[in-house]
């Protein structure tokens, strides 16, 4: 079945409103981007576009990583007499691998080589994924479901692909079951206690809009 044509509609509206605001709530996956929509973004995950010009830039990095950390294990691993060369020489590799690691995560900071265009939308018609399979390999990463489709939403265990760089493959976050067994997965990690407050503002916000449009129905 084709996207309806809202799904795209709700997801460059987001878009936009998270380019220019993402960066002002750095520890919230919910946020409103006005006029009915919100989007649920997977804040503290490795889930990043890369184009071109930020593939290139990034690409050294690990290589130089790698190099100094080899250097490191391979040039202690003998029989080492410590004394003030060998600890300098150790203590300037240390600095090496957290500049490097730090030059990474402040490159990854830029959205313009590294674009924050995976999410969740929720609209004023439903709720729409905008992933692709290598995040959510086994199920629709595109997946939308209307409001009135719902049939239950909870927080759930799931399979997260990019995860498995922080070592945490699966996840908990909210999970949204729909008719025909269609499934919106809403996947971020915070903090403990942030990610409870901001699962139940996830939880409660598509509750609300169930009971919304239950009460219109009715």
């Amino acid at each position: 079945m084709n996207r309806p044509e809202w799904c795209e509609t709700d997801f460059r509206k987001a878009e936009v409103f998270l380019e220019e605001h993402e960066a002002d709530q750095p520890d919230t996956a919910l946020f409103d981007c006005g006029d009915g929509l919100y989007a649920v973004i997977p804040r503290g995950l490795p889930a990043l576009g890369v184009r071109f010009y930020g593939l290139f830039m990034l690409a050294p990095l690990p290589v130089l990583l790698a190099s100094v950390v080899v250097l490191v294990l391979f040039g202690f691993k003998d029989d080492v007499t410590l004394n003030a060369t060998t600890l300098g020489v150790f203590a300037i590799s240390v600095v090496l691998i957290i500049g490097l690691v730090r030059v990474m995560h402040l490159i990854l900071q830029n959205r313009a080589l590294f674009p924050r265009n995976y999410f969740v939308t929720l609209g004023k018609n439903g709720i729409a994924m905008h992933y692709s399979r290598k995040h959510f390999p086994f199920h629709n990463p595109r997946a939308w479901l209307t409001w009135h489709d719902i049939k239950s939403v909870e927080p759930g265990n799931g399979l997260f692909l990019p995860a498995f760089l922080i070592g945490l493959p699966f996840i908990t976050y909210p999970k949204v079951q729909g008719e025909n067994g269609v499934e919106v997965d809403l996947p971020f990690r915070l903090s403990r206690a942030r990610q409870a407050e901001q699962m139940e503002a996830v939880l409660s916000l598509i509750h609300n809009n169930i009971e919304w449009r239950k009460a219109i129905r009715s």
